[in-house]
């Protein structure tokens, strides 16, 4: 997601990275807040996506008590 920070500025290309580096070097707290915060909510979302996908996908992967990933246990080959 900090990225976007390096290639905006870079290309000089508007967006919330443009903005983000924007707001640092003119000191504008209020909009660097509301990035930070909105760059911290959308790698929280995509986090619980993506442990939810994983879950999802893998079928050795089950949800147990108290919310905790766990695999299941594997058995021992006796010959």
């Amino acid at each position: 997601m900090t990225g976007t920070v390096f290639v905006e500025t870079l290309f000089q290309i508007p967006g919330l990275g443009f903005f983000f580096a924007d707001a640092a070097r003119s000191r504008d707290m209020p909009l660097l807040m509301g990035c930070t915060l909105f760059y911290a909510l959308i790698i929280m979302v995509m986090n619980l996506l993506v442990d939810l996908a994983y879950g999802w996908l893998d079928p050795r992967i089950r949800y147990g008590e108290g919310g905790w990933v766990t695999s299941r246990p594997r058995r021992l080959r006796t010959t």
